[in-house]
């Protein structure tokens, strides 16, 4: 059976990667903030690199967004 990429299955992880433009879409910022923190290793948001393509997994984009919410400007989030 020939595989289709059309196939959006939760079983296929390549299906949720993202590019960079989607990514700094669903984040609210600019691509070359994006660009910025992969130079600079910060924050902590893992990418992949596909030949010279750059792609977000979704989950990862998700699990970084969930670690930015706080309940006040004093609440340090789970690193604190």
């Amino acid at each position: 059976m020939k595989h289709d990429p059309r196939n959006s299955s939760p079983s296929h992880p390549e299906n949720h990667l993202i590019d960079e433009r989607a990514a700094a879409a669903r984040r609210g910022l600019k691509v070359s903030t994006l660009r910025r923190w992969r130079w600079a290793g910060k924050p902590n948001l893992p990418f992949h690199k596909i030949g010279s393509a750059v792609r977000y997994d979704s989950a990862d984009l998700t699990a970084f967004i969930e670690a930015g919410r706080r309940t006040s400007t004093s609440d340090p989030g789970a690193e604190g």
